[in-house]
């Protein structure tokens, strides 16, 4: 199972390789790069309420509570 970095044992003392993170952080950072351009071509309200969107979209992947999201209604006008 995956950890978070505060869920090992020696967390405070976290080190990475870039090595081993330079592949997806490139494929990454082309996805920012398409991800900007496509929002440059949209009306400023479109732009909002796709990057709200797409937070909303990450929060509900990282946050373990997809389920209870999934089944609630959530009125968007509200948040």
């Amino acid at each position: 199972m995956t950890k978070y970095n505060w869920q090992q044992k020696d967390w405070l003392q976290f080190r990475f390789s870039l090595e081993e993170v330079e592949g997806e952080l490139l494929i990454f950072a082309e996805k920012v790069g398409r991800i900007s351009g496509i929002l440059e071509g949209l009306t400023e309200e479109t732009k909002q309420d796709a990057i709200v969107d797409i937070i909303f979209a990450e929060a509900i992947k990282t946050s373990g509570c997809f389920t209870i999201l999934k089944t609630s209604r959530i009125n968007l006008q509200r948040v």
